[in-house]
């Protein structure tokens, strides 16, 4: 795997404050890669069998989406027209594909590029692993990956997962996270402003934390185990009419509501033979415990 340094530097007094999706980068900026002289700058067909995308984008849209077509492409828009050195860059290392934002370089103008990136797939294309890492702008992108690892610092995360995935890591520091799960083994969400969205076909295990936000899951199969926390927020949660749950509910400051008839031992609630375990914590919020409609 590459290893990838990005340091933003200040070069004038002008320039202390960092705005991304479109705004501003300080003066210049260095984003320094490994391999840099394998890349290929600019909008791109791919025909080799590709299982692994390593993205990694400063800042703008990233669009990932499966067409009837029999190659990748790489379409990229911008507010201004760019030289080679600030278009996206790719590089096509055996079966894996690396894409970077711009150039490998130091003192670049990344000012006002309002950049979006579009990546197509075959459609039914199967991965190994999806990574993708974005300053700042939003990822929506739908595919069959066995892992799935998205990590956005200020924007928000959509992923539509088909197939089934051993493992889905989503991480957003300021923006919401939206999963939509066919099947996965292990899904762990965090999201330390905003809010997290699930509706789920099948997933065994599942861990999902929000710092300030709502959160909103949709189980058409109960977990084997699910942990729920919101700091300051609200849980819904919906599930078959006839799950088989043993939930641990705390709240510090909110109240619970429920049209699931339970069996109530302190702060554990049973239902069927309660042999799927989920525990749910809110600091400050509400706990809605819901069946799914017919």
């Amino acid at each position: 795997m590459n290893t990838l340094t990005k340091i933003l530097i200040l070069v004038s007094a002008a320039a202390i404050s960092l705005f991304f999706g479109g705004c501003a980068f300080p003066s210049v900026t260095n984003y320094v890669y490994d391999d840099a002289q394998n890349y290929t700058p600019g909008d791109r067909d791919i025909s080799e069998k590709i299982e692994s995308i390593d993205i990694d984008y400063l800042s703008g849209d990233i669009t990932l989406v499966e067409s009837d077509t029999t190659q990748i492409t790489l379409r990229e828009t911008s507010r201004i027209q760019l030289d080679d050195s600030r278009k996206v860059h790719s590089w096509v290392d055996g079966s894996t594909l690396h894409i970077r934002y711009c150039a490998s370089a130091k003192r670049l103008d990344l000012n006002d590029l309002d950049k979006k990136l579009t990546v197509t797939l075959p459609r039914d294309t199967e991965l190994t692993l999806l990574k993708a890492e974005l300053t700042s702008g939003d990822i929506d992108a739908g595919c069959i990956a066995k892992d799935i690892n998205v990590s956005v610092t200020s924007g928000n995360v959509s992923i539509d997962q088909r197939g089934y995935s051993d493992d889905i890591r989503i991480h957003a520091t300021s923006g919401d996270i939206e999963l939509s799960a066919e099947a996965a083994d292990k899904t762990d969400l965090k999201a330390t402003s905003g809010n997290i969205t699930v509706t789920a076909d099948s997933i065994t295990s599942l861990r999902s934390d929000a710092t300030s936000g709502n959160g909103s899951f949709r189980f058409l199969n109960l977990p084997e185990l699910s942990e729920i926390e919101v700091t300051s927020g609200d849980i819904t949660v919906y599930i078959p009419q006839d799950a088989d749950l043993t939930a641990q509910i705390e709240t510090s400051s909110g109240d619970l509501y429920s049209d699931i008839e339970f069996t109530k031992n302190e702060d554990s609630y049973t239902c069927g033979n309660g042999k799927n375990r989920m525990k749910i914590d809110t600091s400050s919020g509400d706990v809605s415990l819901k069946t799914l409609p017919e």
